[in-house]
């Protein structure tokens, strides 16, 4: 499976993202990661905030690997941050969908908080409330 941090940066940081903003490391798909390798899961990590991939390039990275599962990591290091990235994970998400038949699960604050909204806003095919590691583990 494929862990995902979508481009978001730009968007939501704007003139500022070129100079002052950071960019968060990968902290809970490194976390998600490891324990779905501890249950004998392939995983991969495609950051593409760190890679300085765009919505496209994101999209054909995540096509090219064809993941039993793409799982898009939606965060922040604030509580409302998860809700100020989601547009960049939609845009990837829909432009997968044109490219690849790729089962998509959406985590963070935001669907956790909002899931049946996020299922029916968002072209993710799941949506995770709760406890990621346990949700994904119990997908594949």
């Amino acid at each position: 499976m494929l862990l995902i941090t979508p481009p978001s940066r730009v968007q939501v940081y704007q003139e500022l993202s070129r100079d002052f903003a950071a960019i968060e490391p990968p902290v809970w798909s490194g976390l998600i990661a490891t324990f779905l390798r501890q249950h004998s899961c392939s995983v991969a990590i495609l950051d593409a905030e760190a890679e300085g991939l765009n919505h496209q390039q994101t999209a054909d990275r995540i096509a090219a690997i064809a993941p039993r599962l793409a799982v898009f990591v939606i965060y922040g290091q604030q509580p409302s941050a998860s809700t100020q990235c989601m547009p960049a994970g939609r845009k990837v998400c829909e432009i997968l969908t044109a490219l690849a038949d790729i089962p998509t699960l959406v985590m963070g604050t935001h669907p956790s908080a909002l899931p049946k909204r996020t299922l029916l806003e968002e072209p993710y095919t799941y949506v995770c409330q709760g406890e990621g590691p346990a949700t994904i583990l119990g997908l594949v």
